[in-house]
């Protein structure tokens, strides 16, 4: 994230998103390929894009996303401040900013995202990676239930493109 550019923002899609095809080195600054050496797409919630739409005013393509310059973008420090701080200040102590990634990974497979969409969203290269970030949750038992519940009637059959479905 610390280095997405202005282009990388992108709000007029069909598919709002943020494309992430680099990373940069906290050590060095330079930019490198992401993790895994693969782009991907994070897709942006239709709340977001008025906030990214703000962070874009005034920026050239080249810029970066999130901070006012390069050098702002050491990511470690200014974080992790604004991380903790927000901890405190909800007196959550246990959450760690990795955390965040498995909320997110449970909450798509909540909302019956697919583990394959969240492997490519995650950037894993393996699918047994990715089913460590998908813990069970209520939610998923409710509709797990809802799978094996006979007293639902029948399933209609449609005939779709010649074959039964």
């Amino acid at each position: 994230m610390v280095a997405l550019r202005v282009e990388d923002a992108r709000l007029a899609a069909v598919n709002p998103h943020l494309s992430i095809c680099r990373s940069r080195c906290r050590h060095t600054g330079e930019f490198v390929s992401p993790k895994g050496k693969r782009a991907r797409m994070v897709p942006l919630a239709a709340g977001l894009i008025g906030l990214f739409s703000g962070l874009i005013q005034g920026k050239r393509l080249d810029e970066p996303l999130l901070w006012r310059d390069w050098k702002e973008s050491r990511w470690p420090t200014k974080f992790d401040d604004h991380f903790r701080k927000a901890n405190a200040e909800s007196k959550v102590t246990r959450v760690k900013i990795h955390d965040l990634r498995h909320s997110f990974a449970v909450r798509f497979l909540e909302n019956n995202g697919n583990i394959f969409d969240l492997k490519e969203l995650l950037g894993h290269q393996d699918i047994r990676l990715t089913m460590c970030y998908s813990h069970f949750s209520a939610a998923m038992v409710d509709r797990a239930r809802g799978v094996v519940d006979f007293e639902r009637p029948t399933p209609q059959f449609a005939v779709v493109d010649g074959g039964l479905r």
